[in-house]
């Protein structure tokens, strides 16, 4: 154990000089420094490993002070302030040091220096008004310590390290803490905000992050990632002017048991092909702009999260989306909003209660949606396809104006199930529609339409309950084939076909259709195959108009007015039966 040193700047003291103190002290002496004010006319050079403590904020020191060759420092209750002529308060160019319940302000440049190799540990300090905080490029450890009105970065790390413990940074104009050349920065339950000017944390140049329990709020941008990475987990992101977190080019991301929410401008944006992953988060209140933004060949993740009560929920442009077991519910606008050859898969989550659409698909964009509820949308149609494609499966769409919305586009649905639609509830031009295993009922009007060139392929699917136009209508050159599917009790046709529409309908049901003339209703159509399909129970089988389709093994029975009801212009083919035919007049509704 060392020997202590007394000094103290009262008039009777024979040891006034702290210099003096350290040149004649030895490893492992203390320095006791008593209360008053103490200027040294240079810096406080320290090259042995000793401590100088003081009685917290009664000690003023306004000369800096350098630690190199080694030396392990131990200072507390030291305020060290308004050092004219100098531009570091403290400097550890090799070495290290404690530094515990003081205060660094009012220095020209940088409150602490790091180099390269030393090490500093911050404890109960305030570090406050001066250019820069902390500039480091060694390790830094800080605990239980405040930061705030830095011009520069509050804490800036560069190429070193950096633990942050408890600590509050707050109220710069420049960052809060930020990091470049491939340096590293752990911050555990810290609170950040006030920085109005410059993102709150910003980590750039290979370099990472990793926040736990902590809270980034109030200020600009909350954390600006450039070719880093950053994790953050059980922490809070609010109130940003731009976004909460950025990425760009190239940079990586992985959050989980977060919120962010309340900003006006996105939450989370991804550019220049960065990668995410958000799991068990939740995304809100961005009243402005999406929830999430993706472009230029980002690709994101979400698990069990929930995207709620915004603009928008998610905005992806030449980008790829993942959603996974989540929730997105209750925004302004279009839900999820996908173009110039985006990439999207939905699996077992709800999307739910929009003003807008629920999810749109556009300029060459692919989606999957699987085991998944899309219901409660108020703007035509939940799901909107344009030079597009969609696999659709093991889904519900319900409740909405229309469900999917289809424009030179492709799309399949299998397994699936639409129902109560106010307006048509799939709609198709020039699109195709491949449909399996897959349920359309209870709508307020037409089941599904095929219009302009469109192509269907429908098989093993039902059409039922569709209550006041045609279950099924095929209008303008549209190519069908439907195999082995149902169609029954709606408020109008069974089936409309008009405008030269071909194909083949083979091993169909339908029945039930009595409010109307007839079960199926063909126009200006010659090119129809029906075959082996059951008709029964309405008041007609078959009407033609102008039509001459060939009818081929069809049960045709119980109807009020006949079997196959012609016009004068319609002259069927018909093979393996024996029909009534009734001449009747076309009457439009």
């Amino acid at each position: 154990m060392g020997k202590v040193t007394k000094v103290s700047n009262r008039f009777f003291s024979l040891n006034k000089s702290i210099k003096r103190s350290i040149l004649s002290a030895m490893d492992g002496d203390t320095i006791v420094i008593r209360k008053g004010t103490y200027e040294e006319d240079r810096a406080l050079v320290i090259e042995k490993s000793i401590e100088l403590t003081g009685n917290k904020q009664h000690v003023f020191i306004k000369s800096p002070i350098v630690i190199k060759n080694g030396a392990k420092v131990k200072m507390n209750g030291i305020t060290l302030h308004h050092l004219e002529g100098y531009h570091n308060g403290i400097e550890i160019l090799n070495g290290s040091l404690e530094l515990e319940d003081s205060v660094i302000e009012h220095i020209k440049d940088r409150g602490i220096y790091v180099s390269q190799g030393g090490t500093l540990k911050v404890s109960k300090c305030r570090i406050s008004e001066n250019n820069c905080g902390i500039y480091s490029k060694g390790f830094v450890e800080i605990e239980q310590s405040t930061f705030s009105q830095h011009l520069d970065p509050q804490i800036f790390i560069s190429g070193g390290s950096a633990v942050v413990r408890q600590s509050k940074i707050h109220s710069g104009k420049g960052n809060g803490l930020r990091v470049i050349e491939k340096g590293q920065l752990t911050m555990e339950d810290c609170l950040i905000h006030g920085h109005d000017e410059f993102s709150q944390i910003s980590i750039e140049e290979g370099s990472s992050l990793e926040l736990k329990n902590s809270k980034v709020y109030d200020g600009y941008e909350g954390i600006y990632v450039g070719s880093s990475t950053i994790e953050v987990e059980g922490s809070e992101l609010a109130k940003h002017e731009i976004p909460h977190v950025k990425l760009i080019n190239r940079s990586e991301m992985s959050l989980s048991k977060t919120k962010l929410k309340d900003g006006n401008g996105n939450g989370i944006q991804l550019i220049e092909e960065s990668k995410g992953t958000i799991e068990n988060c939740s995304v809100h209140g961005h009243m402005d702009y999406t929830h999430i933004s993706l472009r230029d060949k980002s690709v994101l993740t979400v698990k069990n999260s929930k995207i709620y009560d915004g603009h928008g929920a998610f905005f992806v442009d030449d980008s790829k989306l993942e959603l996974i077991e989540s929730e997105v519910y209750n925004h302004q606008l279009t839900q999820l909003l996908l173009k110039n050859g985006s990439e999207m898969l939905a699996w077992k989550t709800r999307i739910m209660d929009g003003q807008g659409r629920g999810i749109q698909l556009g300029e060459n964009s692919k989606g999957e949606i699987r085991d998944c509820i899309i219901s409660g949308h108020r703007y035509y149609h939940q799901v909107v396809i344009a030079n597009s494609s969609l696999q659709l499966a093991h889904t519900k769409i319900y409740d909405g104006l229309g469900a999917v919305s289809i424009k030179q586009s492709y799309i399949e649905i299998m397994d699936s199930e639409i129902y109560n639609h106010a307006e048509p509830q799939i709609n198709a031009i020039h699109g195709t529609v491949m449909m399996d295993h897959s349920v359309v009922r209870n709508g307020k009007k037409v089941g599904m339409i095929l219009r302009k060139k469109s192509i269907g392929v429908i098989q093993h699917c039902q059409f039922f309950e569709n209550e006041s136009y045609p279950q099924l209508f095929l209008d303008e050159h549209v190519k069908i084939t439907m195999k082995d599917s149902t169609i029954y009790n709606g408020g109008s046709v069974g089936i409309f076909i008009r405008n030269h529409c071909k194909g083949k309908m083979e091993n169909c049901s339908i029945y039930g259709h009595n409010k109307v003339e007839a079960q199926i209703m063909v126009k200006t159509s010659d090119h129809m195959q029906l075959k082996d399909l059951h008709i029964t129970k309405g008041k007609v089988g078959i009407f033609l108009i102008d039509s001459s389709p060939t009818i081929n093994f069809c049960e045709i029975e119980e109807h009020e007015r006949g079997e196959i009801g012609i016009n004068s212009n319609s002259n069927p083919e018909i093979l393996n039966g024996d029909y009534e035919l009734v001449t009747m007049q076309y009457q439009k509704n």
